[in-house]
C-alpha cells in the first residue's frame, strides 16, 4: 500500500472485500497516516460487485489457456506476469470495474 501511495498522487479509493488482512493493525495504521485514502467495502458475499472476479477470469483465459507449468513454481510466476501485464493497462483495469454494477465516483461515472 505504501508503494501505491508513493506512485499515485491525490486521493485514492480502495475497494476491499472482507479479507482479514484488510483489518490488520498495520493496515489501520497506514490508513490513519494517509487521510487521502478512502476505503469502500464490498458486502459480505458479492462476487458480482467485485472487479477482481472478471480480472481473474481475463487472466485465466488470456494468460493460462493452454499453459503447462514445468515445475511447482511456474504457476505463481506466470500469475505474476499476467497481473503485471493487466496492471499496465488502465483501460483494461477500468473495464473490470465497469463490468460490474458497482458505481465508483470518478471511475464509473
Amino acid at each position: 500500500m505504501r508503494g501505491l501511495l508513493r506512485a499515485v498522487r491525490g486521493p485514492v479509493t480502495l475497494l476491499w472485500d472482507g479479507l482479514n488482512v484488510h483489518r490488520a493493525p498495520e493496515v489501520r495504521a497506514v490508513l490513519v497516516r494517509y487521510p487521502r485514502v478512502r476505503v469502500e467495502r464490498f458486502p459480505s458475499y458479492a462476487p458480482e460487485l467485485n472487479p477482481v472476479e472478471p480480472m481473474w477470469g481475463h487472466g485465466k483465459v488470456r494468460g493460462l489457456h493452454g499453459y503447462i507449468p514445468e515445475n511447482a513454481l511456474d504457476p505463481e510466476l506466470q500469475a505474476g506476469v499476467i497481473l503485471d501485464d493487466i496492471g499496465r493497462r488502465q483501460h483494461l483495469l477500468r473495464s473490470f470495474i465497469r463490468s460490474t454494477p458497482l458505481r465508483v465516483p470518478g471511475i464509473t461515472s
